[in-house]
């Protein structure tokens, strides 16, 4: 509702002064000279022309005095209720006789939204990955969204609706949030009073899902490769089922690679399987594990589920360097030793540079058949005979290196010798060794990648990192290069709001480098044992960095590609491009377009990739149906195109709302407490409207207009001047 509009006007002028009185004598002198004319003119004509000369020294006077014009309008604006309506998969199954979906219908039909209505404005939308404005008198959506994202549909409502009195938002939901901002740290950073009503029943419907599958992405031609399996089930108590492993292939006579037969224990438990599968030929193969739908399932996307491992023709070959026999040293190479798919040889240097085991290649022959150099604390020595040798195999051969850095790394000054690899840098940097008390923690990078990767649940793998021992001794080596990723840092001893590095990563050349600032790591194997745990996260860090450091991508000029090979519905794509000129140094100024297909549609999805801080191109693409894609990529510069690339992956059935069918009141009765709002059970929902206490907000939008700015006032001065003249002119004036 408006109200009241004011026009002020300031002067910004500091001779005001002096222009008034300048415009108001050139306004007498106006009067004089039209008071008598020669020759005589009409009364009608003296007035036309003295209009026209006050109209521009008036306009004069506004460009001289510099004028602006201030409009306030002040108006009400009544409160503003956001409706969000869960609009995901899961709002299909149903617990009892009516589907999550059918309920909320039902609680809509009502006189509640009427009752709202009356007390405020309005504005239903629908939400799962993504939110959309909704027309209740268009019913709901056919399509139900593969995801639930509670935290960024309330951010995005917020957004939607800032310039309106947004009062409170009503979130109904079954809670089974899978996707997205957390919806608790969301709900705290809002003054926006956050209602919940929870849909669905406390007990989840009858179902058997595979819940979880643990297994290496990369395997070796006929060697074994463990999978661990979870099956959880509710409803299904002894039944007894089979369990089988194939390989997705269109070759005839791939059939049943594994199986195992199961009896269900109670309900609303899981357990836990082991399978091993053997592959006969290298390459990316794609496997499917699946369990047999029961007749009284209500989702059976969750029976079935697809994923890829790489399988490789040879073992990992590793060269072992170190300066002294310490027990990093040690217990590196007894976790290295144990892994079967690791051909390891070690070369330790003594006192003055004397060889005590081993020996560095001799050429680069004999250097290029390890795939990774492994350097512990190494002193300045190694670099400083083998500098050359070392770059070339990591930047041009495509080899790996992973150094953990120690005492002796900096002491040495060894960073001289290998600043050319290192992922940081060293520009201007403070490098030292010092002694501390200090956990690693995961960046944002960290809790995704395949190295820092020791639980699938990133929860769980948070948890994981915060347990473990903490570390003696750092080398500050300086803040990570612009194309290195950091994937654990830690706290400045000085300020403890600075993260430095701890574990870093970086693309170099054709190959990879990996470096370590803290340690020592042995003790994530040793005083674990003491606490009644064991050494698997100790065995797990080593054996991700050796498989990621060995894992060639495809170093072309131009390389684009997804982070995983299978998806699940729902899941977004994350795409990455690295583009190089022909000294394999990344540019910065490309465009990189791509188009997404489906195998089966000719329709395409484009995407735009745009650059980041490490200098690669990425992008992501929201969630897509089912199916196999293919992509493809071109790179332009300027005009020119310079390089393309095509790609697949896949989307599997198995969604994010498959993953877990029961709803979670918790979160909903949590966001609502933290937001200062309320929960509601599905039947108490009809008391919200008395218990809500929404006032009007008064606000007041101004506007300002430069007025001696404006070029209205130049054409009025320049076109009363003329019009005046030419009257004068016309009638032979003086």
């Amino acid at each position: 509702m408006l109200g009241i509009t004011r026009l002020l006007i300031n002067f910004q002028e500091k001779n005001l002064r002096l222009v008034i009185g300048l415009f108001i004598l050139a306004i007498l002198l106006a009067f004089a000279t039209y008071r008598r004319t020669y020759p005589p003119v009409s009364k009608r004509k003296k007035t036309l022309l003295l209009s026209l000369r006050i109209v521009a020294l008036f306009s004069l006077f506004l460009l001289l005095s510099e004028p602006i014009l201030t409009i306030a309008r002040r108006y009400t604006q009544k409160p503003v209720m956001a409706v969000l309506l869960d609009t995901s998969k899961s709002m299909e199954l149903a617990g009892g006789q009516a589907s999550r979906q059918e309920e909320l219908k039902e609680i809509l039909e009502g006189d509640l939204l009427g009752k709202l209505s009356s007390q405020s404005e309005l504005e239903i939308y629908g939400f799962s990955d993504t939110i959309s404005p909704l027309d209740l008198n268009e019913g709901f959506p056919d399509s139900l969204g593969r995801a639930t994202s509670i935290g960024e549909a309330a951010k995005s409502v917020e957004e939607k609706l800032k310039e309106k009195n947004l009062s409170g938002i009503l979130i109904f939901s079954d809670g089974a949030n899978n996707l997205g901002d957390d919806p608790l740290f969301v709900a705290k950073s809002k003054e926006i009073p956050i209602y919940t009503c929870g849909i669905g029943e406390y007990t989840p419907p009858r179902d058997i899902a595979i819940e979880r599958m643990a297994h290496q992405d990369i395997g070796y031609v006929d060697n074994r490769i463990p999978i661990q399996v979870d099956v959880s089930q509710v409803g299904f108590d002894e039944l007894k089922i089979p369990i089988s492993i194939r390989e997705v292939s269109t070759t005839p006579g791939k059939g049943i690679l594994a199986q195992k037969n199961i009896t269900l224990g109670a309900s609303g438990g899981t357990q836990t399987l082991e399978f091993d599968i053997t592959p006969q030929e290298e390459g990316i193969h794609q496997y499917e594990l699946t369990v047999p739908q029961q007749e009284e399932e209500w989702v059976k996307e969750n029976n079935c589920r697809i994923f890829s491992i790489k399988v490789l023709k040879s073992k990992i070959k590793v060269l072992l360097v170190t300066g002294s026999l310490d027990w990093e040293y040690t217990f590196l190479k007894r976790v290295l030793e144990k892994d079967k798919n690791i051909e390891l040889k070690s070369l330790v240097y003594g006192k003055n540079q004397r060889v005590i085991s081993g020996g560095f290649p001799r050429n680069e022959e004999e250097l290029s058949q390890f795939d990774i150099l492994i350097f512990v604390d190494p002193p300045n020595f190694i670099f400083a005979q083998h500098k050359e040798e070392i770059n070339d195999f990591v930047f041009r051969n495509g080899g790996s290196a992973l150094l953990l850095l120690g005492k002796d790394f900096t002491d040495s000054k060894a960073f001289m010798q290998a600043a050319q690899i290192l992922p940081f840098d060293l520009e201007g940097a403070t490098i030292r060794y010092f002694s501390a008390n200090l956990s690693l923690e995961l960046t944002q990078e960290g809790r995704l990648h395949p190295i820092t990767r020791l639980a699938e649940n990133s929860e769980e793998n948070l948890k994981i990192f915060s347990e473990l021992p903490p570390f003696l001794g750092v080398a500050t080596i300086g803040k990570a290069s612009p194309d290195a990723v950091t994937l654990a840092s830690f706290r400045s001893s000085s300020d403890p709001q600075i993260l430095l590095p701890g574990i870093v990563v970086r693309n170099y050349g054709k190959g990879k480098m990996m470096a370590v600032t803290v340690s020592p790591f042995w003790r994530w194997d040793f005083l674990l044992w003491g606490t009644g745990k064991d050494n698997q996260s100790y065995q797990k860090l080593w054996n991700n960095s050796v498989r990621w450091l060995v894992t060639r991508e495809d170093m072309d000029l131009v390389n684009i590609s997804t982070d995983k090979k299978i998806y699940r519905s729902g899941e977004r794509i994350n795409f990455s491009a690295k583009i190089f000129d022909q000294n394999y140094q990344k540019i910065g100024d490309a465009s990189v377009l791509l188009k997404i297909n489906a195998q089966a549609a000719p329709d395409s999805e484009v995407l735009s990739l745009s650059l980041d801080e490490t200098g690669d191109y990425t992008g992501t693409q929201r969630s897509l149906s089912p199916g196999k894609y293919l992509f493809d990529g071109e790179v332009f510069r300027g005009e020119t195109k310079i390089g393309s690339k095509t790609g697949e992956f896949t989307v599997e059935e198995y969604s994010l709302e498959d993953a877990d069918l029961s709803t979670d009141f918790d979160l909903l009765k949590r966001m609502a407490e933290v937001s200062g709002g309320r929960f509601y059970e599905k039947d108490q929902i009809e008391n919200l409207p008395d218990d809500l206490e929404l006032v009007e907000k008064h606000r007041e939008r101004t506007r300002e207009l430069q007025l001696w700015n404006h070029p209205v006032l130049l054409i009025l001065f320049i076109g009363c001047l003329s019009a005046e003249w030419a009257i004068r002119k016309r009638a032979q004036l003086l």
